[in-house]
């Protein structure tokens, strides 16, 4: 299977990926977990608070998408939350 991680600066720009993404026939998003590949399974946080003691409302939970047509092909866009940040998320999930 394909795997391929899209990093973006916030969920306006997760909204617009998944947009294109329809328009050229990636259409089934992935809401449960069981239905991930292993690859992807270590993303899902196993507790709250996720950095700390912080009670951020935002989750560091990708969003999933996978291709019907072509079912060899699987997508992760994750929100760095802010530019200066994404350097860091990059090497973490590298």
């Amino acid at each position: 299977m394909r795997n391929y991680l899209i990093i973006v600066e916030g969920a306006h720009d997760i909204a617009l990926f998944e947009k294109v993404l329809r328009i050229n026939g990636v259409d089934r998003k992935i809401t449960n977990e069981n239905d991930l590949p292993d690859v992807w399974k270590h993303t899902i946080p196993s507790r709250y608070p996720f950095n700390g003691d912080t009670l951020d409302r935002i989750t560091p939970i990708p969003s999933f998408l996978k291709n019907m047509f072509k079912l060899n092909t699987m997508f992760a866009e994750i929100s760095c939350s802010g530019l200066e940040s994404c350097f860091g998320l990059l090497f973490i999930w590298v």
